[in-house]
Parts: structure tokens; sequence; C-alpha cells
């Protein structure tokens, strides 16, 4: 298996089914991407951890197609996530840390699932995917829930990140 991080920051893509009519559940499958950033391979149970540290990933993997080889396209947390999410390189998508807004001009994944009839959800993890906060503007484009969370605590303090549970 795989002993290498996964990708970038837990990013869940759960498309809920058909946004219109009867049930094609037999016709369309459910999708689920999950996307994991500085995260070691040796504590994640269905990449060989001991100790049920992650039960709710190894159920999942249990029922999907875990992908054991992922590269990513630049070491960045919302140029890779541009990068899957619209199925370009950075060269055409121009996307980086530095508030780039995701092009009204490129494919979407949320966009084209919506278009096939999938109601679509995104369950941010990281503040650098919060299009709210000004470092990944556009990137709620195209989904029916676009979760992102962040904000202060109680003592005033930005909340950066959201646990997996």
């Amino acid at each position: 298996m795989v002993r290498r991080a996964l990708l970038f920051f837990l990013v869940s893509i759960l498309l809920l089914g058909p946004v219109r009519g009867r049930s094609l559940a037999a016709t369309k499958p459910q999708v689920v991407l999950v996307t994991l950033d500085s995260t070691r391979a040796d504590r994640v149970g269905f990449l060989g951890a001991r100790g049920r540290l992650t039960p709710a990933l190894d159920s999942l993997a249990r029922q999907a197609i875990v992908f054991e080889h992922a590269y990513a396209q630049a070491p960045l947390t919302v140029t890779s996530h541009a990068t899957i999410l619209t199925g370009t390189y950075p060269q055409t998508h121009h996307l980086n840390e530095f508030a780039s807004a995701l092009g009204a001009n490129l494919p979407y994944l949320a966009d084209l699932l919506r278009a096939h009839g999938y109601r679509t959800a995104a369950f941010v993890g990281s503040i650098l995917l919060d299009p709210k906060n000004g470092s990944a503007p556009g990137f709620d484009r195209g989904f029916d829930i676009y979760d992102a969370g962040f904000e202060s605590n109680a003592a005033g303090q930005h909340i950066v990140a959201r646990p997996g549970d």
C-alpha cells in the first residue's frame, strides 16, 4: 500500500444523489472524494496502520476505489485542489495560495456533476479552501452546499482548521 500522504487537506465532496425526479441510484453511483494533506500513511488504517485510528476512512475504503499512488501537481493546497477539481494543470488554471480566483471559464467538477443530475456538497477542513477568507474565491461554485465553517472562537482567535470527525 501507499506509504505517502494522499494529497491535500480534507475536502470531502459528498454527492447525495440526483437533484430531480425519482432516484437513479441504480444508474448513477454515489461519489465521495476525500483528499488529505500532512497525513502520515502509517496512521491510516486502510494504508496499514494498526490500532483503529481511522475507522470511518477504513470503512469507506472497504467500499471504494482507493488510488494507491497519487501525485500532486504542486506542493500547495489551493493549487492542487484547483488541478483536481478542474482537471487542468497549474499553468492553465493559474491558481496559487495568494487569493487567485477560480476562472469562470474553467471546467469544474461540481458544475459537471450538477449538470448530470447530482446534488453536490463539500465539507472543507482547511481555511485555505474557504472562499470567504479570500484564499480560494470561486471554489464554492457549483456546489449545493459548501461548508467551510471557519469562524472565530470564543477568545476571538480565527480558527484555521477543522477536525475530520
